[in-house]
C-alpha cells in the first residue's frame, strides 16, 4: 500500500481564534467533533480555499491508499 499526500482547508472565522480547519457539513453546524474536510489533491483544496477570505490550502497528512 502507498501513503497518498492528503491536504486541507484552513481559515481564521476571528482574528483572536486562530487558523480552523474547514470540516465536513454546512458550517453553521460543525462542532468540534465534526470530521474534517480533507482533498487528495491541491488543486481541489485550492478549489475550497476560495471560497474563504483567509483560505489558506496545507497539507494534512498521509492516507494509506
Amino acid at each position: 500500500m502507498a501513503l497518498v499526500k492528503k491536504y486541507a482547508v484552513m481559515f481564521e472565522p476571528f482574528e483572536e481564534d486562530g487558523l480552523e480547519y474547514v470540516k465536513e457539513g454546512c458550517g453553521a453546524m460543525w462542532t468540534d467533533k465534526s470530521p474534517i474536510k480533507t482533498f487528495d489533491t491541491k488543486e481541489q483544496a485550492e478549489v475550497e480555499m476560495k471560497k474563504w477570505n483567509t483560505g489558506i490550502v496545507v497539507e494534512y497528512g498521509y492516507e494509506n491508499n
